[in-house]
């Protein structure tokens, strides 16, 4: 067997002879003459190719060894992805911590800054007008105790992990109990339709409870009105509805107060649409929802 052995093999029986064979070519000899006739030699050859298994091939050795390049640099991909997403998330809590502060900062400022101002002046007035201390110091206790609800407020929802949208409704009807005696002739009606109850951040619930609180104070002092109604309702979308019959607001003031523009600022900061409807002597509709209404 040529490629495998340089001595001959010699056997009496046809197949006397066995071979184990890896793959490649080999060259079979044989001569063979008969048993009373020795100078009658025949001879042959036969080419034997035997071809490797594929996982032998060399077209599977680059593959594997290309797949395994291909697995590691997955892996210090993955690797280095993870520790890129890390510090993504690091720097964007950090931001979310720094807008939170501003946030804070600029509710407590918008809050309760002017009130503290107007303490601020009901002293100087009590300090140089002896005739207006009492209406001095009744200002000076109206504007202390709204920094004390407006502090409340926020306390409450900063101090929360997460808000329901019943539970602000139920916050809100707290805030109203609380004025209701201040307005005898008005009449006012909260009506909850909440299918899907949706959950709030801090920030998201403390805004809607604003709006709603502005939209709703704004009714009660400038619309001349006797009845306010305050609608919520939620499946998918949630939608906040706040509505007067007053005498509506004119158009020349709907942006000038300081109160509608920070209503449409935190409608926009949590991503919300808000709306205001206003004819003169049909009241004014304030529309807070999660989706353009149409």
């Amino acid at each position: 067997m040529s490629g495998l052995e340089n001595k001959w093999q010699t056997t009496y029986h046809p197949n006397g002879i066995n071979y184990t064979l890896r793959p490649g070519n080999y060259v079979l000899e044989i001569k063979c003459h008969p048993i009373f006739n020795t100078d009658a030699t025949f001879y042959k050859q036969f080419f034997i190719i035997i071809s490797p298994p594929w996982w032998q091939t060399l077209w599977f050795t680059i593959a594997a060894f290309l797949l395994g390049i291909g697995i590691i640099a997955l892996i210090i991909q993955q690797y280095n992805h993870r520790i890129y997403q890390r510090k993504i998330n690091a720097l964007q809590l950090q931001q979310e911590i720094q807008h939170e502060r501003e946030r804070i900062s600029r509710d407590l400022h918008d809050n309760m800054g002017a009130y503290a101002t107007a303490i601020i002046a009901n002293v100087d007035q009590m300090d140089e007008n002896k005739k207006m201390k009492e209406t001095a110091f009744i200002q000076l206790k109206s504007n202390a105790h709204e920094i004390m609800v407006n502090l409340r407020d926020t306390i409450w929802a900063l101090n929360k992990e997460n808000i329901t949208l019943s539970g602000l409704t139920d916050h809100f009807k707290g805030f109203l109990q609380k004025i209701s005696s201040s307005y005898p002739d008005i009449k006012f009606e909260v009506n909850e339709s909440i299918k899907n109850d949706l959950i709030l951040s801090p920030v998201q619930g403390l805004n809607i409870f604003r709006i709603m609180q502005e939209a709703f104070t704004n009714a009660l002092k400038h619309s001349n009105g006797k009845q306010v109604i305050v609608s919520v309702s939620a499946d998918k979308p949630f939608l906040i509805r706040i509505t007067d019959d007053g005498t509506g607001i004119p158009e020349e003031s709907m942006h000038m107060g300081n109160g509608i523009k920070n209503m449409y600022s935190r409608a926009k900061e949590s991503g919300w649409f808000f709306t205001m409807n206003t004819k003169e002597d049909q009241g004014t509709e304030i529309i807070l929802s999660s989706e353009k209404i149409l």
